[in-house]
C-alpha cells in the first residue's frame, strides 16, 4: 500500500514538472498565465456599447492555448487578441459583393472575432450536452457547464 502510494505521488510530482517545462516552451524561461479575470475592452478609439467582459481565464484551463490564440508561436509571450495582424480592425468591414464583408477583413475585426470564438464555443458544447441528455450517456456522462450566449451574460447592465 505505501509503495503504490510512493508511486502515485511520484507520478504527480513528475506530471506537475513535464507541466511546467510545456508551458515554458524550448526557451527555457517561465511563461506567465494570467490566473484571474481578465477585461475584456473594445480599442481605445472606439465608444463601447455595452459593459467590458469579465473573462474568467482560469475557467478555460482545460482547453489548449492554441484554442483561443491561434497564432501564438509556444514561445514569444501571447499578444492581445487585437495585436497587428490578428483581431486589429476596429471597425466593422464594408459590405461588398453579394452583399457581404470579405472574409480575411470580417475575422479581423476584433468583435467578430470574440462573438465567433466565445459564443461559438459556447453554443457547441450547448449542443453537446444536449445530445448527451437525449441519449442513454447522461446517466453515465457528466454535462460540462457551456458558458453564457447571450449579451448580457457577459456584458452585464451597467
Amino acid at each position: 500500500m505505501q509503495k503504490r502510494y510512493l508511486l502515485m505521488v511520484g507520478v504527480a510530482i513528475l506530471a506537475i514538472f513535464s507541466f511546467g517545462l510545456v508551458i515554458a516552451g524550448e526557451s527555457g524561461e517561465s511563461m506567465c498565465i494570467p490566473m484571474g479575470t481578465i477585461v475584456i475592452e473594445p480599442p481605445d478609439q472606439i465608444a463601447s456599447k455595452r459593459a467590458a467582459v469579465m473573462f474568467p481565464h482560469a475557467t478555460h484551463f482545460s482547453y489548449t492555448c492554441g484554442t483561443c490564440h491561434h497564432k501564438w508561436d509556444r514561445e514569444t509571450p501571447v499578444l492581445s487578441c487585437m495585436a497587428t495582424d490578428c483581431h486589429d480592425i476596429a471597425t466593422i468591414p464594408k459590405k461588398v459583393e453579394g452583399n457581404k464583408a470579405d472574409p480575411e477583413l470580417s475575422s479581423r475585426y476584433y468583435k467578430a472575432a470574440y462573438h465567433s470564438a466565445c459564443i461559438g464555443c459556447h453554443k457547441e458544447i450547448k449542443q453537446q450536452n444536449k445530445a448527451i441528455e437525449n441519449s442513454y450517456r447522461s446517466v453515465m456522462t457528466p454535462v460540462q457547464s457551456s458558458g453564457p450566449t447571450g449579451c448580457i451574460d457577459c456584458h452585464p447592465k451597467e
